[in-house]
């Protein structure tokens, strides 16, 4: 009987546990998700391939205008970033279509400004949000517009 005991109490103690929860699995592989598109953001911009910053821009029209924008004559030249922190939010209500979770990153971005022979450094906070395939930027978070 003790053994059983043992044994019952070992598995309540493991499904208890958060870090074995689906929950905290699902968040730990949203967290890497969004870590992972923030760094492909930055690194896109950082390596003049806008293209891959404006894919992470679900609407089409917002992904032109960046991607135009970005292409002819960008707005800062980035030397560096740093990806500070990110933070995948928990689930959102599900609604076919519509976010399903959003997140937020702080990235420390070094460059200079068009026309600038200054070197400006500073810390931007972005909001992003999960959508049904990959995370995506949200619009009032696209820097230097």
């Amino acid at each position: 009987m003790h053994r059983n005991l043992t044994i019952g109490l070992a598995a309540l103690l493991a499904t208890a546990c958060p870090a074995h929860t689906p929950s905290a699995r699902t968040t730990a592989y949203e967290q890497e998700g969004l870590a992972a598109a923030v760094d492909v953001f930055w690194q896109g911009l950082r390596w003049s391939e806008p293209e891959s910053a404006a894919a992470l821009l679900e609407d089409t029209r917002q992904s032109v205008e960046f991607l135009s924008t970005w292409s002819a004559s960008p707005p800062m030249r980035i030397t560096d970033y740093q990806v500070l922190h990110v933070e995948a939010g928990d689930p959102l209500p599900r609604e076919e279509g519509a976010r399903l979770r959003t997140g937020t990153s702080l990235v420390k971005v070094e460059g200079y400004a068009t026309g600038q022979v200054v070197l400006q450094t500073e810390v931007l906070e972005q909001t992003w949000y999960r959508g049904p395939e990959q995370w995506y930027l949200d619009a009032e978070s696209v820097p230097y517009r």
